[in-house]
């Protein structure tokens, strides 16, 4: 199980670095049944900040057929649903 955490609020989290984290896991653990990733967006309570939208980041996740889910990191709850998520 991965989690790939980028920060909604600065794109090139995303763009960049979650692009490096990917590339990275996959080189090593290629997505398959028994490999879950899962994207996690953090900071989705900053609504006025957000630069990468839902849209977005769920076709990214798509196009490498992972998971995607949107957190705050201040919500517990949020944080168990993306662990909830990657486990399935």
């Amino acid at each position: 199980m991965f989690m790939i955490v980028f920060d909604r609020t600065r794109k090139n989290t995303l763009d960049e670095d979650a692009v490096e984290w990917f590339d990275l896991i996959t080189k090593f653990h290629p997505v398959a049944d028994d490999v879950s990733i899962t994207l996690v967006g953090n900071k989705s309570d900053l609504t006025e900040s957000i630069q990468v939208s839902t849209e977005e980041a769920q076709k990214w996740a798509q196009e490498r057929n992972i998971n995607y889910v949107e957190i705050s990191a201040k919500n517990v709850d949020d944080c168990a649903k993306a662990f909830n998520k990657s486990v399935k």
